[in-house]
Formats: C-alpha cells, structure tokens, sequence
C-alpha cells in the first residue's frame, strides 16, 4: 500500500509533525521513515528527546536497511544461542534503532553491541546469574558491555 501512495500532497503536513511538541517521537519516526521509503527531497528538521536533527530524506537509509544494521543482526542471531533469548535481544535491539533514528549513526560493526543486547535480553528475562557468562563466553569486558546495557536499556524505557 505504502508503495503506490503518493504522499506529495501530505509533505508538508509531515513536516509540521517534526516541528509540534505534543507529537510522540514514535510518530515523529514513522512519518521520517514514510518520507525515506518514498525517497522526499526535502530539508526537514526534527526534534526527537530535545535533540534536533537536520536531515533530507533522500539521503537518509532506513535503518533497517542497512548493512550495518543486517551485520548486528547476524551476530545476535549467531551469538544468542537460544531461540527465546535471540527473540528478547532482536526485538530490544530493533526498539533501540527506531527510538535513535535519525541519530543512529553505525560507526563500525562489532560484536560488543551484539553481546550488549544478548546480556540485556537475559537481564529483561530475570537471567541476571548468566549475564556475565555471556559476556566473558564471547571474550568481552565485562564493565564495558554493562555500561554498553545500561545505555541501551535506559535509551528504550525512557523513550
């Protein structure tokens, strides 16, 4: 449906979305991702938790779509060892992208943010006991990977 609606006549609606504090960011969100899927070339600011963003959309990528973002992916669902805790991780990862987004800058690939949200997932499903084992099992910092989850879990519950 989203494919061969035309949403010219609606831009500039949209637009007075990012602008409006009584707008969710969550909407805020989906009307940027409407206008990145249909490729609008158009200067837009948006104010996402008091932070303000000065984008196009033509020359943003759906986060979903990126490579990078495929790569994190591959790690968790290689990584997470466990069907229900590779779902939790997935799902947590997938919030965090959308509430960061357009900030959402991935610098590099690594498998720090991959064990970050398996360990957050088994912390959100009470396995508090074998969070480290995750961590220190794929070789990482323990320290550095919770500082890592305490990020990314305040960042989804206080969206």
């Amino acid at each position: 449906m989203l494919k061969k609606l035309e949403i010219t006549p609606y831009v500039a609606s949209l637009i007075t979305l990012f602008k409006r504090s009584d707008v969710s960011d969550d909407i805020k969100t989906l009307a940027l991702l409407i206008m990145v899927m249909k490729k609008v070339n158009k200067d837009v600011v948006i104010k996402k938790k008091n932070k303000e963003f000065k984008v196009n959309p033509i020359k943003l990528e759906a986060p979903y779509a990126s490579k990078e973002y495929k790569a994190i992916m591959e790690l968790i669902i290689k990584l997470s060892k466990d069907p229900t805790i590779e779902s939790v991780a997935t799902n947590l990862f997938n919030q965090y992208v959308l509430i960061s987004f357009p900030g959402l800058i991935f610098n590099d690939v690594n498998k720090k943010m991959a064990v970050a949200f398996i360990a957050l997932a088994k912390r959100y499903l009470k396995e508090e006991k074998s969070v480290n084992e995750v961590i220190t099992s794929n070789n990482e910092d323990v320290s550095e990977i919770t500082s890592l989850m305490n990020l990314y879990q305040s960042k989804i519950e206080n969206r």
